[in-house]
């Protein structure tokens, strides 16, 4: 979901680039030249379609910290897998006090 939104998000900031020809590469294809420039109501759509995304990625998350009951049935896994060293502290602090609360 993380990389779904982030997709979306860089689309639509390289559709208003392109909209308003500030492309920063100046040594852009021929196919990027002759590609038509996305319309307001285009960009106003993927915006649309981020804005949905971004919503439901909230959501996601707001689901699985309400029911935390999943999260700590899996939460050696979780730890085993995604909660490592190399994440970044603030979170790997974060997770290891909610398992720290519920033992």
């Amino acid at each position: 979901m993380n990389k779904h939104v982030g997709r979306l998000q860089r689309e639509v900031s390289e559709a208003r680039e392109h909209r308003t020809g500030n492309d920063s590469d100046d040594s852009s294809s021929e196919d990027e030249e002759q590609r038509p420039r996305p319309s307001e109501e285009e960009i106003e759509r993927m915006e649309e379609k981020l804005e949905a995304a971004q919503a439901d990625q909230k959501n996601l998350f707001l689901i699985i910290f309400q029911h935390n009951t999943q999260v700590e049935r899996y939460s050696q896994t979780l730890s085993t897998l995604l909660f490592t060293q190399d994440l970044d502290p603030h979170i790997l602090d974060a997770f290891n006090q909610f398992v720290a609360l519920r033992s």
